[in-house]
């Protein structure tokens, strides 16, 4: 618990810092409530966990800030106690800041790096948008306030402007005048010729930067999960060499070539084939995917497949259908030495 109090007072700390030295306000919804020496309390006071989810507008003040939030109909929100962060949509569902006495010029939001690619969300005031919509909840949205709408003592309202739940961390207020050209959103955007690899994705997802941009990666198709035929889309998966027991990126809900035919079955993709996909990537729980409707830009079929030969080492690692490395006390589907079984 000492341990605990530490942090979180070198986290109030900076706090009164930010707001001094830089001349600006940072609302951390990461910091644990000390006297919870299990970490699942927010010092916020956010309902604790999805069973407590509320809906209603409520209140919630730390380090002399007050925030109001609110669900939308059939939604609600929460603080994620275990990985720290204020979850709450979907549509129409808000979260109002407390006014400042100091004009605005640029709103920033930190969202959890596993939220969805899909959040749409904007700042408002009253009913008008005073900001740019963006699209992506995932690493810092940088919202630029228009001029007009700057003054002290505004009230700004981020709002969910899709059918997607927001997970955001922090939120950081900066004074007209210090926010400069600094920090810029990260640009990750690329080429097919310039595709990333599976190791790459995975290493700007862990970054959590600019994870709101349509990127190509490109690999070896190593399964083939399923074929949903409301959605005509695929879910495969890939790995830099072709092997499942190296580093495996979920290709969700993917659709054939754009302007192209849609694929019909699950046999339209195959084990061994060199893709290159295009769309938007994100960690969802522990696994690295490509989030759905991402589309084919280049597929190479795979050649002399008679003629592989397959390690039927008995001590191989074992996986399970998500690319998690398992051991032997783990039942149902998993994939040895490049073949899946079924473990009783």
């Amino acid at each position: 618990m000492k341990k605990l109090l530490r942090f979180s007072l070198l986290a109030l700390f900076g706090l009164i810092g930010s707001s001094t030295m830089a001349q600006e306000v940072t609302l951390d919804f990461t910091i644990v409530d000390p006297a919870d020496a299990e970490g699942k309390t927010s010092i916020w006071g956010f309902p604790s966990g999805s069973s407590n989810k509320l809906v209603e507008e409520q209140g919630f003040t730390y380090g002399g800030y007050t925030v109001k939030v609110a669900g939308s109909t059939g939604e609600g929100y929460y603080w994620h106690n275990k990985d720290h962060y204020l979850l709450f949509g979907k549509q129409g569902a808000t979260l109002t800041l407390p006014a400042f006495d100091f004009d605005v010029e640029r709103i920033d939001i930190e969202g959890n790096s596993g939220a969805s690619a899909g959040t749409k969300q904007n700042i408002f005031v009253g009913d008008e948008a005073v900001s740019t919509e963006t699209t992506g909840a995932q690493g810092t949205n940088l919202f630029k306030i228009a001029e007009g709408k700057q003054a002290a003592g505004t009230v700004y309202v981020i709002k969910v402007t899709s059918k997607h739940n927001n997970q955001i961390k922090t939120i950081k207020i900066w004074k007209k005048g210090t926010s400069g050209d600094t920090p810029q959103p990260t640009d990750i955007s690329n080429t097919a010729e310039t595709a990333y690899t599976v190791a790459k994705a995975v290493e700007l997802i862990e970054a959590g930067e600019g994870l709101s941009t349509e990127v190509y990666v490109k690999g070896i198709v190593t399964q083939v999960d399923s074929y949903n035929s409301t959605y005509n889309s695929i879910t495969y998966w890939i790995s830099d060499d072709g092997t499942t027991t190296s580093q495996q990126f979920e290709i969700y809900g993917g659709l054939n070539f754009e302007g192209g035919d849609p694929f019909t079955s699950k046999d339209d993709i195959a084990i061994g084939a060199k893709v290159i996909v295009k769309g938007k990537i994100k960690k969802f729980n522990t696994t690295y995917e490509m989030d759905k409707n991402n589309v084919l830009v280049e597929y190479t079929a795979p050649t002399n497949i008679q003629n592989l030969t397959i390690d039927t080492d008995v001590n191989a690692p074992l996986y399970n259908l998500k690319g998690e490395r398992v051991d032997g006390s783990y039942r149902g589907v998993v994939i040895q030495n490049g073949q899946k079984k079924i473990q009783k």
